[in-house]
């Protein structure tokens, strides 16, 4: 990816969403049920809060993936932490935001690039997700 090529998002401020998430962590609570929930709900940040501490990659690096101009990332993350079709599916709403609406097709299409995703390319690649210090 072009670095230049990725527009500056909003600055979002993660801190009230990585609270959440780390007390729903201690609390044996941070799951797939809330991750979804949090995706239902529009919460950006407390579901890149929510995929960081599930998927050890860090919060800045996840951000600017999933901020970026294709859910690919979604796919790839949701696959490693074994996240059903329904989260996922909730995740790439989110990306395209309150605003937009994807063609039926487009979801279809995601959600088969989703079931033939192997789960070893995914960790491959998440395994340098996790190593990048910064993106």
């Amino acid at each position: 990816i072009e670095e230049a090529a990725l527009p500056p998002g909003p600055r979002r401020d993660f801190s009230g969403a990585q609270r959440t998430v780390l007390t729903l962590h201690r609390e044996g609570h941070l799951g797939e049920s809330a991750l979804l929930g949090f995706a239902k709900a529009h919460k950006y940040e407390e579901s890149i809060a929510s995929l960081s501490a599930m998927s050890g990659v860090r919060l800045s690096v996840l951000d600017r993936l999933v901020a970026g101009d294709r859910y690919d990332p979604i796919l790839i993350i949701g696959r490693v932490l074994n996240l059903g079709w329904p989260t996922v599916r909730a995740l790439i709403l989110l990306w395209y935001g309150p605003h937009r609406t994807p063609a039926d097709a487009d979801i279809e299409a995601a959600r088969v690039n989703f079931t033939r995703l192997m789960p070893t390319t995914a960790e491959r690649v998440v395994n340098f997700w996790r190593n990048r210090q910064t993106i």
